[in-house]
């Protein structure tokens, strides 16, 4: 049964794409079975991962408003474990046309629920708000993982989010697993000035990935996936422990 991993920061510049398409192309590089899901309406993740990105006839505003079933919009990536189901054209329209639906915030629950016997692992990419599109990815996620910046006053992304999975997935009804916290920016956890500077983020020692992903590298883009350009890459190396340590945390 495929585990389905909601990547989100409430607030701006917190790493949550970059993390969304490396940590998606790693395990695929691991040969886990993996479809990305772009409900980030910039739609960053999808296109730099798509093998064609020119033929993607449908992507999640499609599937939403049921225009066209959700295996529909499936697209392949250069990755052989790796699809994606991209954003499609104005996905930001898609809680005005579904206004009239009193569930509209579980449909993507519904979709992707016929997905978790096709793939190990599904992965959401969320915008950077609470709005229609984080909140129905954090009600059909089974865990969330919170990517955040390393320095002093980047924290409170991390409470605002934990914070609001918290009221939609009340731990009396049904937890969103907390997976960790990665810092991004820093080649190791001491190096986390939010970790330093932050009583109420020491205080959630337990919940830190101990992998840290450093800078990347001059001339790199965040969002193409580190492992197709060098696997021997600090950037790439740090991906990959981070599905090493994903993995291990997943079977405790």
């Amino acid at each position: 049964m495929g585990h389905v991993i909601c990547l989100a920061n409430c607030s701006e510049q917190s790493g949550k794409t970059s993390t969304a398409v490396n940590f998606s192309a790693s395990l695929a590089v691991l040969e886990k079975k993996t479809l990305l899901v772009d409900c980030d309406p910039e739609g960053k993740a999808s296109d730099h991962l798509l093998k064609d990105k020119d033929s993607v006839a449908f992507g999640l505003v499609d599937v939403l408003t049921g225009l066209v079933s959700a295996r529909s919009a499936i697209s392949r990536t250069h990755l052989e474990y790796l699809d994606v189901i991209s954003t499609g054209e104005g996905l930001e329209t898609a809680e005005s046309i579904l206004s009239m639906n009193s569930e509209k915030d579980k449909i993507l629950s519904i979709i992707i629920r016929k997905f978790k016997e096709d793939y190990d692992y599904i992965v959401f990419d969320t915008p950077s708000d609470q709005g229609f599109l984080t909140r129905s990815a954090i009600l059909a996620g089974d865990s969330l993982m919170i990517p955040s910046g390393h320095e002093a006053g980047q924290t409170e992304g991390i409470f605002e989010t934990m914070a609001y999975s918290g009221s939609l997935r009340p731990s009396s009804k049904n937890p969103l697993k907390l997976s960790g916290i990665l810092f991004m920016g820093c080649c190791e956890l001491t190096g986390a000035e939010a970790f330093q500077s932050d009583a109420r983020i020491r205080d959630m020692k337990k919940a830190f990935f101990p992998v840290t992903v450093p800078m990347i590298p001059p001339g790199g883009n965040p969002w193409d996936p580190a492992c197709l350009k060098d696997m021997k890459s600090m950037y790439s190396e740090a991906f990959l422990d981070l599905c090493f340590e994903f993995l291990y945390r997943e079977k405790k």
